[in-house]
C-alpha cells in the first residue's frame, strides 16, 4: 500500500527529474548557439587582404624585385586598404607601372 509520504517523496522526484531535464536542455541549446557564433566568427579569407596583395606582389618578381626600393615601397604602399583594392584590381599587366607611378608621386 502506498503511503502518502512516499507519494511525496515520487512527486518530488519527478519535479527535480523534469527539472534536470529541462537544465540539460538549455545547457545543449546554449553549447549549440555558442558552437554557431564561433562559426560565425571564423575569419572568411579576404580577397583584398594584405596576404593576397602580397602574394600578388611575390609574383611579380620580374617587375617588383624582392629587397628592391619598389618592393618595399609597396608593401608599406598596400597597407592602405584603397590602394590594396586598387592594386588588386587593376589589369595584371600594368599593376608595375601603377607601383612605380605611385612611388613617384609619393
Amino acid at each position: 500500500m502506498l503511503t502518502m509520504t512516499y507519494l511525496k517523496r515520487m512527486r518530488k522526484k519527478i519535479g527535480m527529474d523534469a527539472r534536470l531535464s529541462s537544465q540539460i536542455e538549455k545547457l545543449c541549446n546554449a553549447a549549440d548557439n555558442i558552437s554557431q557564433v564561433t562559426y560565425s566568427l571564423t575569419p572568411v579569407m579576404d580577397p583584398y587582404g594584405i596576404p593576397q596583395a602580397v602574394k600578388v606582389l611575390d609574383s611579380m618578381s620580374d617587375e617588383v624585385p624582392e629587397a628592391s626600393p619598389l618592393y618595399f615601397f609597396s608593401l608599406k604602399l598596400l597597407l592602405n586598404k584603397d590602394k590594396r583594392i586598387m592594386f588588386l584590381s587593376i589589369n595584371p599587366k600594368i599593376r608595375a607601372l601603377w607601383l612605380k607611378t605611385e612611388m613617384e608621386d609619393s
